[in-house]
């Protein structure tokens, strides 16, 4: 996936609305792209604030089927293009508003808004304390993992063990095949919030190959 490609679909990343096969492929594209993950972070921010600024309030008649057919009719492009206008034009009405929000629920407390996954990146160790690769994981439930691994790991296939000291010690997610010493995986797993968490590459032998510490 290209730079353009994958900021194309950053306003539905940050909404939460990508389906999972696109999903998975931008967040491969952002394990190793700082500039794209920087844009989806602008969006994330833009998506965070919405439901703080807000007012409460019922949508209008017909608003739900009049958002259902703009969003499935017409060409997938036009559709992005939507979805970026609604969350700017959201923000710019709201931002107008929001002393007075302020004012009104100042006494009020407000739930914590779901938005899309915060990204953070964890540098995959070898045994001998070099970089091997990367581990891109999102906030959620259950957080998107992708795993890189991109030096100095024998060729064969290696578990993927999660080890998550405040939820129930070590669990396996999954499988990742290194040939020609690279190798990627992507899947999912409950991390909890706020634990220190470690991801390894385990042999077959039972060997630790290479780990990465995870803080989300």
């Amino acid at each position: 996936m290209s730079c353009g490609e994958a900021q194309e679909r950053a306003p539905e990343l940050a909404l939460g609305i990508l389906s999972g096969d696109e999903r998975s492929e931008v967040l491969v594209h952002l394990a190793g792209c700082a500039r794209c993950q920087a844009v989806v972070d602008e969006y994330t921010e833009l998506v965070d604030l919405l439901p703080h600024l807000a007012p409460d309030a019922d949508p209008p008649p017909g608003f739900e089927r009049r958002v259902a057919h703009a969003m499935y009719s017409g060409r997938r492009r036009a559709t992005r293009r939507l979805v970026a206008i609604l969350a700017a034009t959201a923000a710019a009405a709201t931002i107008t508003s929001v002393t007075i929000l302020r004012v009104i629920d100042a006494d009020r407390d407000d739930e914590p808004a779901a938005s899309a996954p915060r990204l953070r990146t964890a540098t995959m160790v070898g045994s001998s304390g070099q970089p091997v690769g990367r581990v891109t994981v999102s906030k959620g439930a259950p957080a998107a993992l992708v795993v890189s691994v991109d030096y100095a790991v024998p060729d064969g296939s290696y578990a993927l063990q999660l080890h998550t000291p405040n939820a129930g010690g070590s669990h396996r997610v999954g499988t990742i095949t290194i040939v020609g010493g690279r190798g990627e995986w992507n899947g999912s797993a409950t991390i909890p919030s706020g634990s220190r968490s470690t991801l390894a590459l385990v042999s077959i032998s039972g060997d630790t190959v290479c780990q990465a510490e995870i803080l989300i």
